[in-house]
């Protein structure tokens, strides 16, 4: 995952469930971070940066319609 909350690589479990037809069209979705707050990408990088990994991580995510 980039620091801005975009995907890098996803597989097509999580394309579907986020609305996406493909991964493809999902890493395409330029527009589409994956933390539906800022508060949740501020808390998973905050983990990442004190441990090196995130484990066990639940954050409100975005579909591809924009809802969460």
């Amino acid at each position: 995952m980039a620091r801005d909350g975009r995907y890098l690589k996803v597989n097509p479990a999580l394309a579907t469930m986020l609305g996406f037809t493909s991964p493809k069209e999902l890493l395409a979705a330029s527009d589409n971070p994956m933390f539906a707050t800022s508060e949740g990408r501020q808390l998973f990088f905050a983990e990442m940066d004190r441990s090196g990994f995130v484990r066990d991580f639940i954050c409100e995510a975005r579909r591809g319609d924009g809802g969460p």
